[in-house]
């Protein structure tokens, strides 16, 4: 146990606050590739579970707690996770950040074995975003004995918008280039270049992009 703290602390730059790590299984580990890592409570209970945060990353005020064995939580270059929770209930999930991504406050919640959340690049995450490829209890046919709900892996693709309040459910893909309007609720795939919203969500406008700057254009 001692080793394993002594290493966190080798890893994490001088220039950061402390964070809080307990680690209650074997084998885990956190590998910070010179990324800004503060703030952030972290607990283990599992074996052979790896945080890895690449070059340029912020990472700040997150809550991390993996319960399973063998989960990967891979956090690209120069992504910016400012608050929020991610949570691993089971063993063998994948949760990954692509690069450039923005998430001011989001919680993703693996609770099932071998699922994923696929985060693409240069997505902008707004404030309590909900992510879950899972319901988190099953819910039984009585006549066949069967989980009628089974869990899903979420892709969310490239350069994604999702607004405030947002919620992402199970089996759910969004394209590339789309929105997802505040305080919807997504449960089914939504196409590239589409703003959807609602709830449940449903496409409203097609053939669009975004930007993250202010670029207002006159009207005539």
């Amino acid at each position: 146990m001692a080793s394993f703290f002594q290493k966190i602390v080798r890893r994490i730059s001088s220039c950061c606050a402390p964070n809080k790590v307990r680690d209650y299984g074997t084998g885990n580990r956190i590998e910070n590739h010179g990324a800004v890592f503060k703030d952030c409570s972290i607990q283990f209970f599992g074996q052979n579970n790896v945080l890895h945060i690449a070059s340029g990353a912020t990472v700040t005020n997150l809550e991390i707690t993996i319960l399973g064995s063998r989960n990967e939580i891979h956090i690209d270059a120069n992504v910016q996770y400012l608050d929020g929770d991610i949570w691993c209930s089971s063993d063998d999930g994948v949760i990954r950040i692509g690069e450039k991504t923005t998430i001011s406050d989001a919680t993703l919640t693996l609770t099932e074995p071998k699922m994923s959340i696929t985060i693409g690049t240069d997505c902008l995450i707004s404030w309590k975003v909900d992510v879950r490829c899972g319901d988190g209890h099953p819910i039984v046919d009585l006549a066949t004995n069967a989980v009628i709900n089974a869990a899903r892996p979420i892709v969310i693709g490239n350069h994604v918008w999702l607004a405030a309040h947002v919620e992402i459910l199970k089996g759910v893909t969004i394209g590339d280039h789309s929105v997802i309007g505040a305080h919807s609720v997504v449960t089914h795939d939504v196409p590239a270049h589409a703003v959807a919203a609602g709830l449940p969500a449903k496409v409203v406008r097609e053939n669009i992009t975004w930007h993250r700057e202010s670029k207002l254009t006159a009207q005539p």
